[in-house]
């Protein structure tokens, strides 16, 4: 085993948590690469999957390719379709890493052994979502440059103009989240023009999540009463179209912008109209984390465990330091859990004093067993 192999092997086992198979779950999976070139070895190039499903995409990539070979059906679980159902089950399940490896895996297999570009595209987006909050910025760039930009050159019409708004609002994100602010109102721009009259539901929430980042732009920029204003409206339109999700997360944005401000008093008014709405978020304890309900959908596991932080900056703020900790650990318990590594936009102030302080105690410490030099 090459220097690269073991490096690409050692960041899949780190990112999956083990060899689970990001199809079915099921563990003592083997290594499956994306692109069929089996001396890749690159993280982005490589997921966990079973070696029976392994080996039906290899002989089914076989026989397509050969005139001698009867032509193989492919695994009916590897369906571009059958994935995204997955990828979608895996994100209601909070386990992000799987959700990405199943959507990439289905990027490849829409676009390079069924030309089902409008698959291809809707499974890249989810890719890029799934992503975001592992703050693997390398998995959103490499299922662009290797999925998305050759259907965006060659098969753009096959696809629809709501699918590559949804990317484009999906793309927006990423630059906001990173803090790209003038780039985001870029995106907006090009994916409003692409919704000019929304077709279905799928469409008119790309157009309220549009508006919903807009407004998350607005309250970081400091226009607070009218971000405000923008999410009460957003809220509404959400609840209307069926996104449940919508509210718990607009409020996050907005008790985090209340903090920055120093209206401690207004942001524990707006958590507690949240959580008369949805019931009360408190940190998930030990094995209880396999039973931690997400309110049934009203919110998301990434959007939990921003409440989480958010809650632990106001107990910061107000000096209770140790109830603040427990709210820390809550949070981090689910980042290992759902493979969460930051609440993208709203960062912590409480999470990063308490990572500071971990990292000097331990300098601290290890000067002090070893002493000066």
């Amino acid at each position: 085993m090459d220097q690269g192999e073991s490096q690409a092997r050692r960041a899949l086992h780190r990112f999956y948590g083990g060899q689970r198979c990001v199809v079915t779950g099921k563990g003592d999976a083997a290594v499956h690469h994306l692109d069929d070139n089996h001396h890749n070895w690159i993280f982005e190039n490589i997921v966990p999957l079973r070696g029976d499903l392994n080996q039906s995409l290899e002989s089914f990539r076989q026989s397509s390719r050969s005139k001698k070979l009867l032509p193989k059906p492919l695994d009916e679980r590897l369906i571009p379709d059958a994935l995204l159902g997955v990828a979608l089950s895996h994100l209601r399940a909070g386990d992000f890493p799987s959700a990405y490896g199943t959507s990439r895996l289905g990027c490849f297999i829409a676009t390079k052994h069924q030309s089902d570009f409008r698959a291809a595209v809707q499974l890249s987006t989810l890719a890029m979502y799934s992503s975001r909050p592992t703050r693997h910025i390398c998995l959103a760039a490499d299922t662009l440059a290797r999925n998305t930009l050759g259907i965006l050159k060659k098969n753009y019409l096959d696809v629809g103009s709501g699918v590559w708004a949804e990317l484009v609002r999906e793309i927006g994100c990423h630059y906001l989240d990173y803090g790209h602010n003038e780039s985001f109102v870029r995106c907006k721009r090009i994916s409003s023009k692409l919704l000019v009259e929304p077709a279905n539901r799928e469409e008119q929430i790309t157009q309220d999540r549009i508006e919903q980042h807009d407004a998350f732009r607005r309250l970081r920029e400091g226009e607070f009463a009218k971000g405000k204003d923008l999410l009460g409206e957003i809220t509404e339109k959400m609840a209307k179209h069926g996104w449940l999700g919508g509210y718990a997360n607009n409020m996050a944005h907005i008790i985090a912008a209340q903090i920055r401000g120093s209206r401690l008093d207004a942001a524990e008014e707006t958590l507690e109209a949240l959580e008369r709405r949805i019931g009360k978020v408190e940190p998930p304890r030990g094995i209880e984390l396999r039973n931690y309900r997400v309110k049934e959908g009203r919110l998301t596991w990434w959007t939990a465990y921003s409440i989480l932080l958010r809650k632990a900056d106001l107990l910061s703020e107000k000096g209770e330091t140790g109830l603040a900790k427990e709210f820390i650990e809550g949070a981090q318990l689910i980042g290992e859990y759902c493979g969460i590594s930051w609440s993208g936009m709203l960062p912590s102030k409480a999470l990063t004093s308490s990572m500071l302080r971990k990292h000097w105690h331990i300098l601290w410490t290890g000067w002090f067993d070893r002493g000066p030099a």
